[in-house]
């Protein structure tokens, strides 16, 4: 029971949950099912490892697109330097800071992709990988627990740690072992306690020594003080073929299919889902293209908009949270002439209900699809009595980021009056709206997009004119946005 109001609670809030959370859905759902039917503990286990390795692979295998690999627009530009201002640079100078930019996205590629491949190779020989895929995720978790804020993710670390003791193998029950128990509970049970009234509010600041104390333990259980054999073995192919098409289903053929952006395991990977694909080796997005409703409306840009609450929702530059300060100064000289923002979060907006700082020197335009506008504007109908807001319709459904930036089919002039539309202007055609016309912002969103769909804002940095035309022949970079 309570397994299963935890996944409820996450599907309440979806689609405004982390990917996390939908990992945690996948894999506590299929935990209540093997305790509700009796399914041997062993064969559940084996079916949350496989989940687990496409997690964590996809994780990885979603970054292997042309943003991710541009230290001027990489994510993992931003966890890096943020790593070395905040612990390195008080004490080693760096000649070149590009070079530490240049480096990261391979590292950061490298490590998730190599925590996955562990998981599968286990998956395929049981007797191998097991400890390293488990102690890799581990590192890989703490250096994220440890990126200063806004990206010091713990609560993420300690959802993944505590459901990776599904890696770990029964031990001989002694005294021993239960004291080392009865200690190891009573301690995290105190620890959850006293970091719980010390700071009610602020999940990250004990979700990291949980956290640690849930590693430490799931590390000495993989490692048993004698070898243990398994008297039976179970039989989990169906289980285990259901389990691992799920876990494919969401890892891959959503973000394939475009059927969702806010999620899935494509976290800070600067991977591109509408208005075409920058990943080098899959499509994405496909239901855009095929024009199937209700993704038959393409992609729109934003151009202007005085809604309170579009523009505390999207596009989200958090580039003043970004800690230490000095980050940002360093991210903003990895490319020549970047001054403007440089970390984009619709997370922080979305799932947390943070309101992005408002910027009243310039509006930072952005493209979304236009199921996603729809969403957004139905919302600020409500929320605003008044606002204006001016977008573009880009002609196709994909092209370069200079069709992104400038390319133009119509654009339309939108004025919202005491929460009702009161005046629709289109200024190419030199005409009223009619109700043709608005039928991407006024239809009815379908219950699966409501639910299970969010899509994230591409932001568009204005860049000076001498510069545009080199961006204009360049692969298609979308800036860090995040998560």
């Amino acid at each position: 029971l309570g397994l299963m109001y935890r996944v409820l609670k996450f599907l309440e809030r979806a689609p405004k949950i982390w990917d996390s959370d939908w990992w945690c859905i996948q894999i506590d759902t299929l935990l209540a099912f093997a305790l509700v039917t009796h399914v041997n503990l062993d064969q559940a286990a084996t079916c949350i490892r496989t989940m687990f390795a496409f997690f964590y692979f996809a994780a990885g295998f979603w970054k292997i697109n042309a943003s991710f690999f541009d230290p001027a627009t990489s994510c993992s530009s931003v966890f890096f330097l943020q790593l070395y201002a905040a612990y390195l640079q008080p004490f080693v100078k760096f000649s070149s800071v590009k070079l530490i930019a240049m480096a990261a996205p391979t590292i950061t590629l490298i490590l998730e992709l190599w925590v996955g491949i562990m998981m599968m190779i286990h998956i395929i020989f049981p007797h191998r990988g097991r400890k390293i895929a488990c102690l890799s995720a581990f590192f890989l978790h703490l250096a994220i627990c440890l990126t200063p804020p806004p990206n010091d993710i713990s609560p993420f670390a300690l959802k993944c740690a505590v459901r990776l003791i599904f890696f770990t193998q029964a031990r001989p029950i002694n005294k021993w072992s239960y004291i080392r128990s009865f200690l190891l509970g009573a301690t995290m049970l105190f620890s959850l306690l006293t970091f719980f009234f010390l700071f009610p509010n602020q999940p990250k600041r004990w979700a990291l020594p949980l956290y640690l104390l849930a590693a430490a333990y799931i590390s000495f259980l993989l490692f048993p003080d004698k070898k243990i054999s398994s008297k039976t073995k179970p039989n989990p192919k169906i289980l285990q073929i259901c389990s691992a098409l799920i876990a494919y289903t969401y890892a891959f053929l959503t973000i394939i299919l475009g059927f969702a952006e806010q999620g899935t395991p494509n976290m800070f990977a600067n991977l591109q889902i509408h208005g075409g694909s920058n990943h080098f080796l899959f499509p994405t997005g496909l239901l855009f293209h095929a024009r199937i409703w209700p993704y038959s409306h393409g992609v729109v840009r934003i151009e202007y908009t005085n809604s309170y609450t579009m523009n505390s929702i999207y596009p989200a530059d958090m580039t003043t949270y970004l800690q230490p300060p000095s980050s940002i100064h360093l991210l903003q000289t990895i490319a020549p002439g970047n001054s403007g923002p440089v970390y984009f979060n619709p997370g922080f907006t979305r799932v947390l209900g943070l309101p992005a700082p408002q910027n009243s020197q310039q509006f930072i335009r952005y493209t979304l699809p236009a199921i996603e506008l729809q969403r957004l504007f139905q919302e600020a109908l409500i929320a605003d009595a008044d606002f204006n807001i001016t977008y573009t319709i880009l002609p196709g459904t994909s092209g370069n980021e200079h069709w992104r930036v400038s390319a133009q089919k119509e654009r339309i002039s939108l004025s919202v009056h005491d929460h009702f539309i009161s005046s629709c202007f289109l200024q190419f055609a030199q005409r009223a709206c009619t109700t043709s016309d608005l039928a991407h912002l006024t239809d009815h969103i379908p219950w699966f997009v409501r639910k299970l769909s969010l899509y994230h804002p591409y932001p568009i940095i204005d860049l000076p004119k001498e510069e545009e035309k080199e961006r204009s022949s360049s692969f298609d970079h979308i800036r860090c946005f995040g998560p």
